[in-house]
This record gives C-alpha cells, structure tokens and sequence, in this order.
C-alpha cells in the first residue's frame, strides 16, 4: 500500500497542507491518519479520496458538522454510536480529565502509557502527603 506524506496528500487533494492539518483536527473524531514513529503523517489513497470529499462538501457551503455527519455515513457508523463517544468526552473533561483526542489517536500506547504514568505519579504523592501529615 503507498502512502504519502502532508505535502503530497495536500497536493493531491487539491488545498494547502495548512488545510489538511486543520480538517485533521476539525474531523478528529471521524478520520483518524496514521503516524510513523517519528510522528509523521502517512496518508494512504482511501484517506486521500475522503478528504477529496470533504473539499467538496465544504466548497458546496456544507457546515463542517454536517461533513462530519457524512463521513460516519460513509463509514457506516450510526450517530447515535458517534453522539455517545462524543459523550464519553465530555463526561471524561467534565470529570477534570484532560484527553487530547488526536494525539490518542495518532500516538495510541505510548502516550496511553505516559498518561497512566503522571496519574500515577500523582496518586502516590499524595498519598506520601497524606501519610507524611498523619
């Protein structure tokens, strides 16, 4: 399977590589583009023609969170199942959570990994404080 890199995708796709980064973000919940180790981003053919779509739905005047209700359609995803993620989400950042969404997505284990280690980190300083002060 070819990949390409930003600039290549972005020329491809038809926008700037600005663009691409920023319909990364905007439909984070909806496409997910897959990093090498380094951090790189590795757009294949079918990522390339699902941001063709989305150029063209935004070019029609759709509003981006109809787009992102087109592309859980082509994905085949109900939105009650996507209002429920989004959901979980929020639930978790009201609870004082803090998830960068696209870097879950990007960076999976190894950021899962540094995220269990600070709270861990935190839970047994505290501990040492409570203890210490008893």
């Amino acid at each position: 399977m070819k990949t390409y890199t930003l600039r290549e995708a972005a020329k491809k796709i038809g926008v700037t590589a600005r663009d691409l980064k920023q319909w990364e973000k905007q439909f984070a919940g909806s496409i997910a583009v897959p990093r090498t180790t380094e951090g790189a981003r590795m757009y294949t053919d079918e990522l390339i023609d699902r941001f063709r779509h989305i150029r063209t739905w935004l070019e029609d005047g759709r509003h981006p969170r109809e787009v992102a209700e087109m592309i859980r359609q082509m994905d085949g995803q109900p939105a009650e199942r996507a209002n429920e993620t989004a959901a979980q989400v929020e639930t978790a950042v009201m609870e004082g959570e803090i998830i960068d969404v696209p870097r879950l997505l990007h960076q999976g284990m190894p950021y899962i990994a540094e995220q269990l280690a600070a709270r861990l980190k935190d839970d047994i300083v505290d501990a040492l404080k409570q203890e210490t002060t008893a």
